[in-house]
């Protein structure tokens, strides 16, 4: 008996137990429903954020950080937009 036969068979007493248990067919097929579009929109989400360059960034490798500390250097406080063109 060949590979192919095999697989014929199989998929037609699949479809005969599911075509029994139309409940239970209904709750697998909504679930692999839910499933993929889950892990789908999980995927575009990190391919989004952190998979793809950031837009406008031609050299994300030189972007930094711009923070203002207290003299003691502890805590950070807020770096305004005319701060950073100050320092520019």
């Amino acid at each position: 008996m060949s590979l192919l036969d095999t697989v014929g068979r199989d998929a037609r007493l699949a479809a005969r137990t599911l075509r029994k248990t139309p409940l239970v067919t209904l709750v697998a097929v909504l679930v692999i429903a839910l499933g993929t579009g889950a892990v789908t929109t999980i995927f575009s989400a990190v391919n989004a954020l952190l998979l793809r360059p950031l837009p406008g960034a031609a050299e994300p490798e030189r972007l930094v950080d711009v923070e203002r500390t207290q003299a003691d250097g502890s805590g950070s406080l807020s770096a305004s937009h005319p701060y950073y063109q100050h320092l520019r």
